[in-house]
């Protein structure tokens, strides 16, 4: 029997499967109820920053049909993530550690809105259903929590921005990030 999460370690393969196939390295309980404690969020940053380019998340949610999907993501700076919007989804990103901009856009790529995320600062952000959102790391790592309905649909899950660029270019991607950094002034 587990106690308050602490017997809890990304290192038992026995406790957590672990998924290398998609854009992150995808993280799931074998069984529930699970509690993070900042050693698991440890663990979470040592895969991050030892992997591939790679992002790490941990699911909290059973598997990928889940109706309610909550991961612990940690993502890396300076990497590129692409405007996106999930038509029947929102999302809510909650920091734990680090600093993350978080920028929200109407239809035509305008930003309508934008936030520095911190855990002493502003520290929850919510994006509608349908709206153009991206995350820009701020710090070497962040780690947060995000939450939004599921099942999770792969490719279909997401439309991105045709705006954006596409992230094959990365003297664009970082033009772009430094325009967009000027609205967090």
């Amino acid at each position: 029997m587990r106690e308050n999460g602490n017997n809890i370690s990304l290192m038992d393969s026995r406790q957590f499967n672990i998924d290398e196939t998609g854009r992150s390295i995808g993280i799931f309980s074998s069984e529930l109820p699970i509690c993070v404690d900042w050693k698991l969020i440890e663990e979470l940053k040592e895969i991050a920053t030892s992997s591939t380019d790679k992002n790490v998340r941990l699911c909290l949610h059973s598997n990928p049909d889940a109706l309610f999907h909550t991961m612990i993501i940690v993502e890396k700076q300076g990497k590129y993530y692409r405007p996106h919007r999930h038509v029947d989804k929102g999302e809510c990103f909650h920091i734990i550690e680090g600093s993350m901009g978080i920028f929200s856009f109407d239809i035509d790529g305008v930003v309508i809105d934008c936030a520095r995320l911190e855990p002493m600062n502003n520290f929850i952000y919510r994006v509608a259903e349908n709206m153009y959102h991206s995350v820009i790391p701020l710090t070497p790592v962040v780690v947060y929590h995000e939450s939004k309905v599921g099942p999770f649909r792969g490719r279909k899950d997401s439309i991105v921005a045709p705006w954006a660029p596409d992230g094959s270019d990365t003297a664009e991607n970082e033009e772009y990030y430094s325009i967009l950094l000027r609205e967090l002034s």
